[in-house]
């Protein structure tokens, strides 16, 4: 996720790391996939002259997500982190999620985040102990953190 973050240096880095030099496989290179926004394809394009010839660069454009699908996406990263018994985002919350996100996942991530927590500083979720601690797995997870229990 958010590879289009990575700067020209640790992109280039990410792919060099991606090419092998066992003769043993069938490939000389490993399969990345990089999750990213329209942005990174100027970076793809400026460094893909340096690339081996036969490497590949696939890309795969996926359409935002629909104010239905978004509000799906929620519910699932909601269940994830262990908030099932709830929904955490009323229909006018969704819908302003998704216009400000434009359908897109890594904003639908953040604005769902920024409203969680807002609404947190306002008190205006009551919730158990447990609750809290799924709430905070899910802030994590949409902020791309990794869950607590992996976290040294």
């Amino acid at each position: 996720d958010d590879a289009h973050q990575l700067n020209q240096c640790e992109l280039q880095i990410l792919l060099q790391a991606s090419f092998t030099s066992d003769s043993s496989c069938s490939k000389n290179f490993q399969t990345i996939v990089l999750f990213a926004e329209p942005q990174i394809r100027r970076q793809l394009a400026d460094i893909a002259g340096w690339l081996p010839s036969n490497s590949a660069i696939e890309k795969i454009h996926i359409t935002p997500l629909t104010e239905e699908q978004t509000a799906d996406y929620l519910r699932h990263r909601a269940k994830i982190a262990g908030l099932v018994e709830r929904d955490l985002f009323s229909i006018d919350q969704i819908h302003l999620i998704y216009k400000q996100s434009g359908g897109l996942p890594g904003w639908i991530n953040q604005k769902a985040c920024m409203l969680l927590q807002h609404r947190e500083k306002q008190q205006l979720i009551p919730l158990t102990d447990r609750q809290k601690l799924n709430l905070e797995q899910l802030k994590d997870s949409l902020r791309g953190r990794l869950p607590r229990i992996f976290k040294s």
